[in-house]
């Protein structure tokens, strides 16, 4: 346990105490993930934040004022802060993505082409249906939910491997059902 003041910190940072930030960081560590954690819900988020939040003060160590408040005060206020702003950034960016799928699709104005999309899309369903329930769950999670494996396997509660090796074993599944289909050489 710190037994320095907040000034006493907020001075011996701004001087570039490692020491010191890492006995900040052990005693503050926890509480920053998990602040982040019940926000986010996503250990990787937390994670990325808690290592940001301490970045942050390393670098920047004058934006901690021990006269407006203690440093977990400010650590915690950080972290709930970028976790909000990562969140926003993600959910952003998951629209963007979304409109622009839309836009792609609406653009496309000849009827042909549409008659084969939904042509493709009916065999890729068919195609979908000899997965197993756990691959084709991590494979729509993946690629129709834009989602990266390590979101997938935080999604479905299993391992990052076990994600990555469902994903893979029903791809490999979909390509010989596709290649049958005459939609993949």
């Amino acid at each position: 346990m710190l037994t320095t003041t907040d000034h006493e910190i907020a001075g011996r940072l701004a001087a570039g105490d490692e020491a010191l930030w890492r006995a900040v960081y052990d005693e503050h560590a926890g509480v920053v993930y998990r602040v982040s954690l019940g926000t986010a819900r996503s250990p990787e988020v937390a994670h990325d934040v808690t290592q940001d939040v301490f970045t942050h003060l390393w670098r920047h160590p004058d934006r901690f004022d021990p006269d407006r408040g203690n440093l977990r005060s400010y650590l915690v206020t950080r972290a709930r802060s970028r976790t909000l702003d990562v969140l926003r950034s993600e959910t952003s960016r998951s629209r963007r993505e979304r409109v622009e799928g839309r836009a792609a699709i609406v653009d496309d104005g000849d009827i042909a082409d549409a008659v084969a999309d939904v042509d493709t899309a009916d065999r890729l369903r068919s195609a979908m249906a000899v997965l197993s329930v756990p691959e084709r769950r991590a494979i729509e999670l993946a690629y129709f939910g834009g989602r990266s494996y390590r979101e997938v396997a935080s999604e479905l509660g299993i391992p990052e491997g076990t994600a990555k090796s469902r994903i893979r074993t029903g791809l490999s599944k979909l390509r010989v059902e596709l290649s049958d289909a005459g939609l993949v050489a």
